[in-house]
């Protein structure tokens, strides 16, 4: 039975099985590793071996001139920015630790992504490397953060990953490796059940959808939660805020995408269902979680690494946490 684990609503305790608080459930679109014989646990695992992981490219994804395009008409278009109620999910440490390790961090800007050195702590196995094919057959890599959930196997992760978008297919394949540091696995693997996108990113394209979430197998009979713990999740939250963004980034002179990268600095609204900040993390960092509350062990999903633009380089985007996501994790985060 599930223990019972608690979440704040303005200071208000809600039992953490209920459904968040939220506007009308989006429509979920999915692939499922059952329904195909060659996406089995023992398949994926058989497939993903070292040599072909060490050969995957980070994943790209560059905006098309329609999406740019869009993105420019939600600049003049701004939506309604009512303020929502501020709702939070908690992070969780593995059962095994019995406090987290937090490291003196410092509240400084680094736009320019820098190492994260530390090996074993509770980040390094909450957020991890993710391993794909893409419909075309090509094996690539991306980025995916552990965050709580009634079902504690769910990993969130961006809307290209699970699936190409407009016109395109689900990906397959998903095998997620906390901890990744050049080809070392020391937490094991954990292949995909279920993986899950909002239509609106497979019938548009619109990167204010470009979003996703995977739900995992058990590794040994453990839950991954129960393994690694998790980050927590957050939703409506100030969108000036100051935050971490990791993820294994390569195609830039340094990076190879077999460590984990970090920037810091504070976020800023783009459009009213995008957030930006200054970062030059890019292939292999889609996915790669934006953490707000953050004191070097557990903090909250405040975004994922979706895109850059062509005109703004120095920068990446997320979509905004809003009720939409909100939604969204609503309806994958009982699922197991």
């Amino acid at each position: 039975m599930l223990g019972k684990l608690f979440l704040c609503i303005l200071g208000v305790q809600a039992a953490f099985g209920a459904v968040l608080p939220g506007g009308e459930e989006p429509t979920l679109a999915s692939i499922s590793a059952a329904d195909y014989p060659d996406q089995s646990e023992e398949a994926i695992k058989a497939y993903w071996t070292p040599e072909r992981m060490a050969h995957a490219k980070p994943i790209e994804f560059k905006p098309t001139k329609e999406q740019e395009a869009q993105f420019l008409r939600d600049l003049h278009h701004q939506l309604n920015t009512e303020h929502q109620e501020m709702v939070s999910v908690p992070g969780v440490l593995p059962k095994e630790e019995l406090s987290a390790q937090e490291k003196f961090l410092d509240a400084l800007d680094i736009t320019r992504a820098i190492r994260w050195n530390t090996r074993g702590d509770v980040l390094s196995r909450t957020v991890g490397k993710l391993f794909l094919t893409l419909a075309n057959g090509q094996s690539v890599s991306a980025t995916a953060v552990v965050v709580n959930s009634a079902s504690k196997v769910l990993l969130f992760t961006a809307g290209h990953v699970v699936h190409t978008g407009r016109g395109g297919a689900f990906n397959r394949n998903f095998l997620f490796v906390p901890d990744y540091y050049y080809n070392n696995r020391p937490v094991g693997t954990f292949s995909f059940k279920n993986a899950f996108v909002p239509t609106d990113w497979i019938n548009t394209g619109d990167l204010r959808y470009n979003y996703g979430a995977i739900i995992t197998n058990p590794l040994n009979g453990r839950r991954i939660v129960d393994v690694v713990g998790a980050q927590g999740i957050v939703f409506n939250a100030n969108r000036n805020v100051f935050a971490y963004q990791f993820g294994y980034s390569s195609g830039i002179a340094g990076y190879d995408g077999e460590a984990l990268y970090y920037c810091t600095g504070n976020t800023y609204q783009k459009t009213t269902e995008i957030l930006g900040q200054t970062c030059n993390l890019r292939n292999g960092a889609s996915g790669g979680p934006w953490l707000i509350n953050f004191a070097g062990a557990i903090g909250q999903v405040n975004g994922v690494y979706s895109h850059a633009l062509t005109n703004e380089p120095n920068s990446g985007f997320s979509p905004y946490f809003g009720p939409g996501v909100q939604n969204f994790y609503n309806q994958v985060a009982p699922r197991t």
